[in-house]
Parts: structure tokens; sequence; C-alpha cells
């Protein structure tokens, strides 16, 4: 092996070693995008369970409100409305239910988020997810219970109607 070789192989090994430096900074490149990327889907997973907790409490108030016409209206007997304040105060309850689900899909990505990224704001989202879920959850029974009770106002209504219109 003369000089000539040894220049030769020296030369190949730098080209090696400045098409490995190439390669690691742009692997280094992709994967500060896609931590940067990850880090702005967990921020939005979070701000979507923080939204489906509004919408969850905002179900919970409509579910409230119409639980309310639904006992008012069956103590009047008019059981048409009571009927339909009933039905709403349902659709009020599934939608705060789909809204918890919501919530807790979102907490799950940013859980899943954390798990590839442990850094305090994967972190601090994951636990206002989870938060938001709680909420969410808790409204969606909320307003499941209070579904149950404007149907049960509702029934008792229309089998008065009844009682009343045999009587007659």
């Amino acid at each position: 092996m003369d000089i000539h070789d040894i220049l030769g192989k020296i030369a190949f090994l730098d080209q090696e070693v400045a098409t490995l430096r190439q390669d690691y900074v742009n692997s280094n490149q992709h994967y500060t995008e896609a931590l940067a990327s990850l880090n702005s889907l967990t921020v939005h997973a979070a701000d979507a369970a923080r939204r489906a907790a509004k919408a969850a409490d905002l179900a919970l108030k409509a579910a409230q409100k119409s639980a309310l016409a639904a006992r008012e209206s069956a103590s009047l007997h008019i059981v048409s409305a009571a009927l339909a304040a009933a039905k709403a105060t349902m659709h009020c309850a599934q939608a705060a239910s789909e809204a918890a689900s919501s919530a807790s899909c979102a907490a799950a990505a940013t859980a899943e988020a954390v798990r590839h990224q442990a850094n305090e704001a994967a972190l601090k989202a994951s636990a206002e997810a989870a938060e938001a879920t709680r909420i969410a959850t808790f409204a969606a029974a909320e307003a499941t219970r209070l579904s149950h009770q404007a149907q049960e106002a509702a029934q008792e209504a229309k089998d008065s109607a009844s009682r009343i219109q045999k009587e007659t």
C-alpha cells in the first residue's frame, strides 16, 4: 500500500464523514420539525378538550332549562310541551355525552404526546385535557340525570291527562 492508496482512502473516509454529517443535520432537522408539530398537536388537543368541556357545560345548562320547562309544563298538564321539553333534555344529555367523549379523545391524544415528548408543556396540556374530561363527564352525567327527571315528569303529565280524560 503506497501513499496514493492511503490518500485515496482518507479522501473516501472524508467524503463518508461529510455524508454522515449531512445525514445527521437532515435527521436532526426532521426530528426538530416533528417535535414542533407534535407540540402543536398537543396544544390543539388540549384546546379541543377544553372546548368540549365548555360544550358539555352549555349542554348541561340547556338540559337544566329544558328539564325545568318539562316539569312546569307537566304541572300545568300541558302534555305536548312537557314531552317536547323532555325530548329536548334528552338531546342535551346526548350532546353533553358526545362532548365528554370528544374531551376524552383529546385527553388521550395529549397523553400519547406526553409519552413521546415528556416536556413541561405537554404535561401541562395533558393535565388540562384530563381536567376538561372530568368536567365534561360530570356535565354529561348531570344532563342525563335531568333527562330522566324530565321524562318522568312528562310521563306523569301524560298519565294524569289520561286519567282526567277517562273521568270526563
